[in-house]
């Protein structure tokens, strides 16, 4: 992982640039719901420079820009979508994607108008470059009919953290008409460090009709997560939210409890992942979990506040209409893990070599191997458990992964490691045959729990004289 410094400890001037031309976005407006309204992106180096520090946030960012006439700026570019489209039924709402390039520190990009009735809900979500370097903002303000800003509403301000493949956390915001009468939004995407003419950022829109009472939520800078409390002794359930639009973000907020406990993450619908926050507001991935890897084991610190996050865009193409479900089951530390030799299959039982009595399995063949994990007296239910056969004359490894069941029972099936037959055992005189084989071990771990490993021949071939 690549980390930067604290973007909110410094502050530096930067130039506001607006772009402006037009472009497709979404039908929001109460009359003509069917029409595409257009989207205007405008850019132009402003008279006066904005200060952006440590202490001053999306509110004073907002006075600066109070009053402005963002239509009143000549065109010269224009932000493309990629992926729009009309959803096919109106439950799913209306999604569209566009991409961007912030060329510079202090760049900044406008996307408006935005129409929303009352009911509805807008989520916008933006997908930075996963470059270390590279910090981008992003701001929702309301307008009005003649495109003048009327006030901040919502604004993103992560700090960039590179979490391997998965980059950064995108910056999102949101906002619910409530008014009784539409109203008119514009997002902006500023470049807080950085910039580039290559690597683009990819921006989601979407709205629909609200029908969740925690929106919005989509980033934990401006919003509060919903708090909720895991229990170590039952299943913890979160079932009462669901996502609205195509760019729903929705965040949850926990503290681990005290000791050191493990959990398996499992979720029916909705892609989770789970963060731990920096002073200086950088998200640092823990774990993630979707439907294609349900029961993923998260080992918690105790005492350290958790953020979780359930997201959308880019992941489905329509809309379920009813809660998803997020299930938190504890699993108890193993304090012993044992292996039930006399069950093993795969091989063959009670082969003495010059190494005594073990069991035989042959050279990159099944063994499969049960046991049962405690903690002292108690099954440990749903532990993940990985099994281990190791050559120990040439070092080859393999692995097997099982989960225990309610009586902290498990099996699983490993391939053995290649032999090359390291070894030989006479066990014939007339005519002379001998057994060429490796010496291997096979052994269960569970958490930092290990069992007794149970000794092996790894068969390899015979010669016949």
């Amino acid at each position: 992982m690549i980390k930067k410094k604290y973007k909110r400890t410094s502050s530096f001037i930067f130039a506001i640039v607006f772009i402006i031309s037009m472009m497709p976005l979404v039908a929001f407006a109460t009359e003509n719901t069917n029409e595409v309204s257009n989207i205007e992106i405008a850019t132009e180096v402003s008279d006066s420079a904005v200060e952006k520090s440590s202490t001053q946030k999306g509110g004073n960012k907002a006075n600066m820009l109070k009053g402005m006439n963002v239509s009143g700026i000549p065109a010269s570019n224009q932000l493309a979508p990629v992926n729009s489209f009309m959803a096919s039924s109106s439950s799913n709402g209306v999604y569209n994607q566009y991409m961007g390039f912030l060329n510079s520190t202090g760049h900044s990009l406008f996307l408006f108008p935005i129409y929303l009735d009352h009911g509805q809900v807008l989520h916008i979500q933006m997908d930075v470059p996963a470059v270390s370097n590279l910090d981008y903002d992003l701001y929702l303000y309301e307008i009005d009919s003649n495109n003048v800003i009327l006030g901040l509403v919502d604004y993103s301000l992560y700090a960039t953290y590179i979490n391997g493949a998965s980059g950064s956390l995108s910056e999102a915001v949101g906002v619910v008409n409530k008014s009784g009468s539409q109203k008119i939004y514009a997002a902006q995407m500023v470049s807080f460090s950085g910039g580039s003419t290559s690597i683009p950022f990819y921006l989601h829109v979407a709205t629909n009709t609200v029908s969740d009472s925690s929106e919005v939520d989509e980033n934990i800078i401006s919003s509060s997560a919903t708090p909720f409390t895991l229990s170590t002794n039952n299943n913890t359930v979160i079932n009462s939210r669901q996502r609205d639009t195509l760019a729903d973000n929705d965040w949850f907020v926990f503290t681990a409890p005290s000791g050191t406990n493990s959990f398996t993450i499992s979720t029916n619908e909705a892609p989770v992942e789970i963060y731990r926050r920096t002073l200086g507001d950088e998200m640092i991935l823990q774990t993630s979990v979707n439907t294609n890897n349900s029961n993923v084991q998260f080992n918690t610190t105790s005492g350290v506040t958790y953020y979780m996050r359930v997201h959308t865009a880019g992941r489905i193409s329509s809309l379920s209409n009813s809660n998803y479900s997020i299930i938190f089951t504890p699993v108890q530390t193993i304090t012993s893990i044992t292996l039930n030799s006399s069950s093993f299959s795969g091989g063959t039982a009670n082969i003495t070599y010059g190494f005594g009595t073990r069991y035989r399995i042959n050279s990159s063949a099944n063994l499969t191997v049960s046991g049962t994990a405690l903690n002292g007296s108690t099954p440990v239910a749903n532990a993940a458990i990985t099994v281990t056969i190791r050559n120990n004359s040439f070092s080859g490894t393999r692995t097997g992964t099982a989960t225990t069941n309610s009586n902290g029972q498990f099996t699983a099936t490993v391939q053995a490691p290649t032999a090359a037959g390291a070894h030989n055992f006479l066990v014939m005189t007339n005519p002379t045959i001998r057994h060429h084989y490796d010496l291997g071990e096979v052994w269960a771990t569970g958490g930092t729990t290990n069992s007794t490993s149970t000794p092996l021949y790894i068969y390899s071939h015979s010669t016949n004289f």
